[in-house]
């Protein structure tokens, strides 16, 4: 259970929100697109390659026989494969939070 949330954000915006109700927001490719900034994600710890990611699969070690469009195909030995399918399409603002959990009293 969540018992309390945060919003990290500058001064300016905070007073925004609090006395005009606006509210600042970025793309989930913005975020996504943060990952590439290699200074941002080295210095700062921004970025989530994972963003618009709504699968995710975990392949067992194996073969893996890929198709292409053209109908050619792969073949693949795979000892550890992630298979990651994106939403790139859905488009959406997103409003981030932290939330804080007690995992136990005192």
């Amino acid at each position: 259970m969540i018992h309390t949330l945060f919003k990290f954000q500058t001064k300016e915006r905070v007073q925004s929100l609090q006395k005009e109700g606006l509210l600042y927001l970025n793309t989930r490719t913005y975020f996504r697109d943060l990952e590439k900034d290699t200074r941002l994600r080295k210095e700062v710890g921004i970025g989530d390659k994972y963003e618009q990611t709504y699968k995710v699969e975990n392949i067992q070690p194996g073969r893996i026989e890929i198709e292409y469009e053209d109908g050619s195909t792969e073949v693949i030995e795979s000892e550890n494969t992630h298979i990651i399918t994106y939403d790139l399409e859905t488009f959406g603002n997103i409003y981030c939070m932290t939330g804080l959990r007690v995992l136990s009293h005192i």
